[in-house]
């Protein structure tokens, strides 16, 4: 078959085809879609009138309605119905006052059902120009400003309207088939007779392709004219084939080498950004003129910045060091590394670090410096970390010498008490006497200084707190006088009598009384008035403002008349490290915090600017009864039997001695231990045992308190021996048992101790 009759075989074939899609397109998607879109606006005009008819009067209603059907020609009518079906609206003022009474307008009218029907115009008016037309009724309620239904909307569309619609699509698509035949003909006739010229010009470069310059063609082998450019194709297309393949592999090595370089590059730079993340110190990276390229995430750290703001600022602007002479390359030409030994740097918070900072130059291939690399060394926690260190070896030296004065303070104290226990017991039988009642208040001062021997001893010792019953009101008193001892400020106590006992470690619960009295001192520098008070508090359940067991406590005060606590500072005065003083460590509240929560209480405080400052410690209660141990009866019990008293100091075993003859004992001394166990040997050979021994552990003869007990226990199983010390009288009290001690008696103490204590261990006879 030719080509010209293949040509029009298909053009009518194609035109048949299009044609008979149009038809369908029409019938059954342009014009169903014209008479839905009219029902539509319909629907829409129809909801329109709805929300706007409650706006407006009867009046402006009536125009809205005739307005609308004059814009739109496809709506054939539109009215507002009450519930009766009576017009009130009619986009034909004519037809106002008439019924449409309906079943389908009346469900709408009176039941607000929305609906769409089939209705004949006029059925009862003969000589109405719409007399039998056919519309589609749209029916939606009707509601009043008070959203009340009042009766219906009525949108019609009249069917003849929709029929006319489809007679002007089938006149359009018939004008459209003939135009296209007409067109496909005069189509085919054009290309019958410019095929052949294309043909040629084809062939023509099919055979330039095959000399090398070419024009990719694509054509089926046919048996017909083009079968000549089939055939001149494929005596190209193997020359083609094979310069194709050379330049595919050529492009795919190509590719696979740019691939494989992109992937080592992407590693490298991932394995930089990698190790610069992971090393410790800030790396900073500038060129010849100083200006960051590139830095980790330390470098933003140590300044507290942005990393991402780094990058093309000036290295001595961000390091907040001078430039060097000679500008950026001075550096470089030097031909040697930088260094910069403790350098503050004020971080973007404002905070001060100390850093070190070494700087080395960066050289290419060709050894041609291209900048310099810097490491910065956040040196502020390790010399932070090395002045507590000095802190700490200060306080440990401190603490020894005050554990050294605090025993000496207590022998100078026994000396002292005994001797005033002494002259009382002379001159007791004279009540005209007013000495009496001097050595008395003398006795009591040694007894109450004994108070301040025990606050070294606690500051010596330190550590976990040892838990004891104490008597609350002689704590607060002795605690506070002890702080306010030399200052300007003056005190006032709110105590009540009935205060409850507290079971802490004393030495310690003194240290934070001393600290928040101290920091109320500095708070009124110009003098004032501390008030102390305390009072009993029993807590039921626990609350967010006391975050504290149930259970009883005792609340302690101290308010000062200071300037308050900044809004600023108050979030972080329990930091350690954190004061406002040039001369503080920021340790105090922080450690007074730690020993409170330590011993199951809570430290808190109020300040107001202006008005002073005032901290609250709640202490648990202890169900023990303690008795006050500076209230001693008098005179003292005496008694009977032999008792050795072994003492380094001499002056201390002389009182001791002439208090135990007063009391009715024979009493003798020895210088140490060793001593101290000859002599016990020789009374049991002479049949002259010794009664009970009070031993002190500081006596110079190398011996343990454990080794001292054993070789008298070792003479005699039945060896009653008393622990006297005038150190860490808080261990010993507990542990004097484990060692083998009988008993014991912590210095300073007077006759009435002594003898109290002689009454209560098994021996000697009283």
């Amino acid at each position: 078959m030719k080509i010209k009759t293949r040509l029009y075989v298909i053009m009518a074939m194609l035109a048949v085809v299009m044609v008979g899609d149009i038809l369908l397109t029409v019938n059954l998607l342009t014009i169903p879609m014209q008479k839905k879109d009219i029902i539509d606006k319909a629907w829409d005009s129809a909801y329109i009138l709805q929300q706007v008819a409650p706006l407006l009067s009867k009046e402006e209603t009536q125009a809205l309605a005739v307005a609308m059907v004059r814009l739109d020609p496809k709506i054939s009518y539109l009215l507002i119905l009450d519930r009766d079906g009576q017009a009130i609206v009619h986009s034909d003022p004519q037809r106002i006052g008439m019924s449409f009474n309906d079943s389908g307008r009346l469900s709408c009218a009176r039941y607000g059902h929305s609906l769409q029907q089939v209705y004949i115009r006029d059925q009862d008016i003969p000589d109405s120009p719409h007399h039998g037309e056919q519309v589609i009724d749209i029916l939606v309620p009707n509601y009043d400003r008070e959203g009340r239904q009042v009766g219906a909307i009525d949108a019609g569309v009249s069917l003849n309207n929709l029929d006319h619609v489809a007679q002007i699509h089938y006149k359009i698509l018939f004008i459209g088939v003939v135009v296209l035949i007409i067109v496909f003909y005069i189509t085919t006739h054009r290309l019958y007779k410019d095929i052949i010229s294309p043909l040629k010009k084809t062939v023509y470069a099919i055979r330039r392709v095959r000399e090398g310059n070419y024009h990719e063609i694509d054509l089926e082998e046919r048996n017909d004219e083009l079968g000549l450019l089939v055939r001149e194709f494929n005596s190209m297309a193997c020359r083609i084939s094979g310069l194709m393949a050379d330049l595919k592999e050529a492009h795919e090595e190509l590719e696979n080498r740019v691939k494989q370089r992109t992937n080592e590059l992407a590693a490298e730079k991932e394995r930089l950004a990698v190790t610069l993340g992971s090393i410790g110190e800030g790396v900073i990276s500038t060129d010849l003129n100083g200006v960051i390229v590139l830095s980790n995430d330390m470098v933003a750290k140590i300044l507290d910045r942005d990393a991402a703001d780094l990058p093309g600022k000036n290295l001595e602007e961000v390091l907040q060091v001078p430039p060097p002479e000679g500008g950026g390359e001075a550096r470089l030409k030097e031909n040697a590394v930088v260094e910069v030994r403790n350098h503050i740097l004020v971080t973007g918070e404002g905070k001060e670090r100390l850093v070190d900072i070494v700087g080395s130059p960066i050289r290419d291939e060709s050894d041609k410096y291209e900048g310099m690399v810097w490491v910065l060394h956040d040196i502020t926690e390790k010399q932070r970390f090395e002045e507590e260190l000095i802190k700490a070896s200060k306080l440990e030296s401190l603490g020894i010498l005050a554990s050294g004065l605090a025993h000496d303070f207590n022998n100078l104290l026994t000396v002292i008490a005994g001797n005033i226990s002494l002259a009382r017991m002379v001159t007791e039988g004279s009540r005209s006497d007013p000495t009496s009642e001097f050595l008395e208040e003398a006795e009591k001062g040694t007894l109450q200084a004994r108070g301040l021997a025990q606050q070294l001893l606690a500051f010596s010792r330190g550590g976990e707190p040892i838990i004891k019953t104490v008597s609350t009101s002689n704590l607060l008193r002795n605690s506070v006088k002890f702080a306010l001892s030399g200052s300007n400020v003056s005190c006032e106590f709110f105590i009540p009598e009935k205060l409850w006992n507290v079971e802490i470690d004393e030495g310690q619960i003194s240290q934070v009384l001393n600290n928040l009295v101290l920091n109320a001192i500095q708070a009124m520098p110009d003098g004032g008035i501390i008030r102390i008070s305390a009072q009993n508090l029993s807590l039921r359940e626990t609350n967010k403002v006391l975050p504290l067991p149930p259970g009883k406590y005792v609340l302690l005060s101290i308010a000062d008349q200071g300037k308050g606590i900044p809004e600023k500072y108050r979030a972080r005065i329990f930091e350690p490290y954190f004061t406002t003083k040039e001369s503080g460590t920021g340790l105090g509240l922080a450690t007074s915090q730690s020993i409170i929560r330590k011993h199951g209480g809570y430290l808190t405080f109020d300040s107001r600017l202006n008005a002073g400052t005032t901290f609250c410690v709640y202490l648990p209660v202890s169900e023990c009864e303690r008795e006050d141990r500076n209230a001693l009866t008098y005179p003292p019990a005496k008694g009977q039997g032999r008792v050795l008293v072994t003492d380094n100091d001499a002056t201390v075993r002389t009182v001791v001695v002439e208090m135990l003859v007063s009391l009715g004992y024979e009493a003798e001394s020895a210088e140490n231990d060793g001593q101290a166990a000859e002599f016990y040997r020789n009374a049991l050979q002479e049949g002259r045992k010794f009664d009970a021994v009070i031993i002190d552990l500081a006596a110079p003869n190398g011996m343990t308190g454990r080794e001292v007990v054993q070789a008298l226990l070792s003479l005699d199983p039945e060896a009653v021996v008393i622990l006297s010390s005038a150190s860490s009288t808080e261990e010993l009290a507990l542990n004097y048992r484990e060692m083998g001690f009988a008993a014991f008696i912590a210095k300073p103490y007077g006759i009435t101790e002594l003898s109290e204590l002689l009454h209560t261990v098994p021996s000697p006879r009283s």
